[in-house]
């Protein structure tokens, strides 16, 4: 099959989309498949090559579609200046297409506009916007839809009639799980006489940053805890560096290479995965890659008690809080260290758990059926 991953995204990026995107492709492409990712060529302040960035075997082709950069207009112009750029992205695409390959796209509009010029595109959902009409006619001519959650896929099946499949994210086995974490925590500078509890991933707020900022005050009487964060971007990190002072016990890292993220995942004590329900897309819709990261490290997981989240993990593999509460992760905390020989019973059903949603799985989930909707 000849796949062509439309993408109005700046490439490489530190948010998850692009890891993801890149995963998807890189399986696909070890299944055989001709794969080429098209993105709109835009101006980035990361200069790695994408493949470079995030630690993958270049398997597929990358094309950078000349177009308008109109994304410093966002700030003015809003989603007008967004859907502008989208327009001249997918117009210049046109000409790179020869015509006989398989559309895949998270983007609705590329759906729009390239179903009507007889392509055959499978949209793959992982929200569904409040205006759900505009989407559903995006999407009119779509062969099918792929969700990342079966909340997702409920309410796209629903809105639009289409055939429409779950396939969950994934994550590669962590070759670190089981490790010694003081020898981990030594080769990445971290201390080896604390009880760490790690979160990885974006600054975002409803991904339960402040829930986690209230746990960590909370818990500050107890020397021996350190909360550890990775990833965000530089103006997100500098902002909770800012909120943090003088609340001892938390560390803001940063960004961190790809390939170190599972050793961080594995050398930790407790991992937290606090969004909040303040969002539909917290509650029904997302799919986070670090849960399955997560999940494959071996290291018990405190996790919002979400409909989203139980749809993978249950109390027999992970520890829950309410969502919001930083009070009720505090507790949940203090009850995975606390109770060291049940958090082991559910990291180690996590991690078994983790080896049924691996990138080769996802690849043969979706492989299969977009050939069904495009035969």
């Amino acid at each position: 099959m000849k796949i062509a991953y439309v993408a109005h995204i700046r490439l490489p990026t530190e948010k998850a989309h692009g890891y993801q995107i890149m995963r998807v492709c890189t399986q696909w492409a070890n299944a055989g498949h001709e794969v080429v990712l098209y993105v709109p060529k835009r101006h980035n302040h990361i200069t790695q090559d994408a493949f470079t960035f995030y630690g993958l075997t270049q398997n597929f082709s990358i094309e950078y579609v000349p177009c308008k950069d109109l994304m410093h207009f966002v700030p003015l112009f809003g989603r007008l200046a967004f859907f502008a750029q989208a327009y001249t992205f997918l117009r210049a695409l046109r000409r790179q297409l020869s015509g006989k390959e398989i559309v895949y796209t998270r983007d609705a509009e590329a759906v729009w506009y390239l179903s009507k010029r007889g392509y055959k595109c499978v949209f793959n959902a992982h929200i569904w916007p409040r205006k759900s009409w505009l989407a559903a006619w995006l999407l009119a001519k779509a062969r099918g839809v792929v969700a990342n959650s079966q909340g997702t896929a409920g309410v796209v099946q629903a809105a639009t009639g289409l055939p429409t499949v779950a396939v969950y994210n994934a994550s590669d086995a962590n070759p670190y799980a089981g490790a010694q974490k003081e020898v981990l925590r030594k080769e990445l500078s971290l201390p080896t006489d604390k009880k760490i509890i790690l979160y990885s991933g974006h600054l975002y707020r409803w991904k339960g940053v402040d829930t986690l900022l209230e746990c960590a005050r909370i818990l500050q009487q107890s020397p021996e805890l350190l909360f550890v964060c990775i990833g965000g971007t530089g103006d997100d990190v500098a902002r909770m560096q800012h909120e943090t002072k003088g609340v001892p016990g938390i560390q803001f890292l940063g960004h961190k290479p790809k390939e170190l993220v599972p050793k961080y995942l594995a050398a930790a004590d407790v991992l937290v995965l606090p969004n909040t329900s303040a969002t539909e897309e917290s509650v029904h819709f997302t799919s986070p890659l670090k849960l399955f990261e997560y999940m494959a490290s071996g290291t018990p997981i405190v996790a919002s008690d979400l409909p989203s989240l139980k749809e993978v993990l249950s109390d027999t593999t992970a520890f829950f809080a309410q969502p919001g509460s930083g009070e009720s992760l505090s507790r949940a905390v203090q009850e995975a260290l606390a109770n060291i020989g049940e958090a082991q019973v559910r990291a180690r059903a996590a991690l078994a758990l983790s080896r049924e949603h691996t990138w080769e799985a996802h690849a043969q989930k979706t492989l299969a059926f977009i050939e069904s909707v495009t035969a």
